[in-house]
């Protein structure tokens, strides 16, 4: 956990960066304004500029809440791992194997990464709607979305729960399998490691 608090605090700025600079263009095209941020070096000059160090550390607080997605991934994983394990152990018994394939364990592992991960992201993707929005550019001058709770508070008013769900499919088509690919190479490496 400490691990995921030190990586949001020293990344944060990036992820502020990358996000004002996806938001500049598209706000650009459907509203024909003009681009604020020429790069991502002008963006960073101009928010130190105009909203002081600590305008690059908007949505942090968010973030240290998806710190929790991964505790909650971790768990649910080694859960669901060994859950499967006691089922093959039950049906090697039946069967009268004596090794259980690697093949199936890997598989089990597979399965497990992917759906811990997708509990996880179900429980924890609303602190990335507000994350994104504390990040977004200010609008004259004043930002909308000020503290995690207000952010929280405006949402909910202004657009209702299901506004915390937008874009969770493209989020979920993204984490899944890099999560499942990710635990699988782990498992392999550890497994392959044990064997030397």
């Amino acid at each position: 956990m400490s691990i995921g608090i030190t990586t949001s605090t020293l990344t944060n700025p990036i992820w502020l960066v990358k996000t004002r600079m996806q938001l500049q263009q598209s706000s650009s095209i459907t509203l024909h304004k003009p681009v604020k941020y020429k790069n991502s070096f002008d963006c960073v000059m101009k928010v130190m500029r105009e909203e002081g160090i600590s305008g690059l550390y908007k949505g942090l607080s968010a973030s240290y809440l998806g710190v929790t997605e991964s505790t909650i991934h971790w768990v649910t994983y080694e859960y669901l791992k060994s859950k499967l394990s006691e089922r093959r152990k039950k049906q090697k018994t039946i069967s009268g194997e004596s090794v259980q394939p690697f093949y199936l364990r890997m598989f089990d592992n597979l399965l497990a990464a992917g759906l811990s991960k997708f509990v996880a992201a179900c429980i924890s993707y609303p602190h990335e709607v507000i994350r994104t929005r504390m990040r977004q550019l200010p609008t004259d001058g004043a930002p909308k979305y000020n503290g995690i709770i207000k952010c929280f508070k405006t949402i909910l008013r202004e657009e209702g729960v299901s506004a915390f769900y937008g874009g969770m499919t493209a989020h979920m088509m993204r984490v899944v399998p890099n999560a499942a690919i990710m635990f699988f190479c782990y498992e392999s490496i550890l497994h392959y490691g044990e064997s030397l």
